[in-house]
This record gives structure tokens, sequence and C-alpha cells, in this order.
């Protein structure tokens, strides 16, 4: 399995459901990488993929020199995916704030990948799990060394309960 990627992970979640993941919802978006991978190769599944990204400047140390054009330009791409994939529904919205567009078990699948700290992944484990249906997966990123708060978060809410895939350092709960 090396050399594939987090999207490769999601896609087998999502082949190997029988049909039954058709409700997705990618938190941290960024340049629609494994947005695009997922729709092309799932489209004949998924009836709605919620990409949900805040697309604006912060403080955070990677991002803190990004201009407002460069924010502006990645959600403009991630809109005209759009017209490819009309399964496709773009919100630019904090990702707390976003979860609270939906009604409790809404999604089948819900991955991961926003702010990597610790207390912005807590938050958005504890917003987002509420939403993914009985069965369902909340999946997420960059779980290990590398993200500390990323792999704190998940132990901290899920112990040993979760899979991991370790070259793609995709974790996986099933609810």
């Amino acid at each position: 399995m090396r050399g594939q990627t987090q999207g490769h992970v999601l896609i087998d979640l999502i082949k190997n459901s029988n049909g039954k993941i058709k409700i997705v919802a990618e938190v941290g978006v960024w340049k629609c990488h494994t947005t695009k991978r997922v729709l092309r190769a799932c489209k004949d599944v998924i009836s709605q993929y919620w990409a949900v990204d805040f697309w604006q400047c912060s403080d955070h140390r990677h991002y803190r020199s990004r201009t407002h054009e460069f924010w502006d330009g990645l959600y403009f791409y991630a809109c005209g995916l759009m017209y490819w994939f009309p399964q496709l529904c773009v919100v630019r919205m904090d990702s707390l704030m976003a979860a609270g567009l939906f009604p409790k078990r809404y999604f089948d699948l819900v991955f991961i990948d926003a702010d990597h700290e610790y207390e912005s992944v807590v938050a958005d484990i504890k917003a987002w799990l509420p939403l993914v249906n009985i069965g369902g997966f909340l999946t997420g990123h960059d779980y290990g060394e590398k993200y500390p708060g990323v792999m704190k978060a998940v132990d901290e809410q899920f112990g040993g309960e979760i899979e991991i895939n370790i070259p793609e350092c995709v974790w996986i709960k099933r609810v």
C-alpha cells in the first residue's frame, strides 16, 4: 500500500461499504487533492460530498505568509469543481460552525484534516462525531509523531478503539 494517499484509504472504505457510504464530509480541504481523488473514484456511489474549509488567513506558522488572494483562489478552485462533480457542495466556514449546519447522524463518513493542533482536533472530533450515522466512519489524517496534537487528541477520545493505516497516517473510528 506504500505510495498511496489518504484518498486511497477513503476510496477503499467507500468502495468496500457495499453502497452504504453515500454522504461524505471532508473537513479541511486545502487544495482539493483528496476531494478530487475520492470523487473521481467514487462518483457513482457518493450522492453528497461536503468540502468544508475556512480558506482564510491564520496565525498558524504554515499559513501566516499566505495572502487573501491565495485563500480566495483555493476556494474558487474548489467551487469550480462543482461543475465536474454535481454531488460536491463547498462550504467556506470554520469547521465547528459548519458542523452546526447538519442534523445528527447525517453523514456516512466524515474525514477530518483541518487544524492539527490538539485543541482543534478534539473540538472537531466532538463536533463531527454526533453527525456520523451508526455504522459509519469518523476518520482523520496525520496520525503520527509528526503531528503530536492529532495523535494525542485521537488517543484521548478513542483509546484503542481506532484502526490506523500506518503508511498514510489515517485513523479510522467506526461509529
